[in-house]
């Protein structure tokens, strides 16, 4: 296979193109079923979480898994049908490049916020015990 075709700009560009192989359909739709299924796991598993902060994290997740797989169906939809420009292997690039930057912000909410949110929670929830 030659990747070098993949990320030309005629290709990613163009309007003219085929459906995908029965097997690379076979495998977006797995995909994106799997992250439609860890977005719902984690919603679950995040209703079970003490703190708020987690359930935050968790939740950021969450949304993240199933955008990416509700637009990576719509995607396999326009590709399937042949629609000229929302079809463009172009989407699924910039779908991927948007899931790395979405990725990248939890990752940073996460190491930078959520510790110090965490342990101000906790602070406050020994205040209040301490308190009341």
């Amino acid at each position: 296979m030659d990747f070098g075709r993949i990320l030309s700009f005629d290709y990613l560009f163009s309007i003219h193109h085929i459906g995908f192989t029965p097997e690379a359909l076979k495998s977006l739709v797995t995909l994106f079923v799997a992250l439609l299924v860890v977005s719902a796991a984690l919603r679950l598993v995040g209703l079970k979480r003490p703190t708020p902060h987690d359930r935050k994290l968790l939740q950021k997740m969450a949304n993240l898994f199933l955008g990416i797989g509700l637009l990576g169906f719509l995607f396999i939809f326009f590709r399937q049908v042949d629609a000229a420009f929302l079809a463009m292997p172009f989407w699924l690039l910039a779908l991927l490049l948007a899931a790395l930057v979405w990725l990248v912000r939890i990752w940073r909410w996460g190491v930078k916020v959520y510790p110090a949110k965490k342990e101000q929670w906790a602070k406050e929830r020994e205040r209040k015990k301490y308190l009341s």
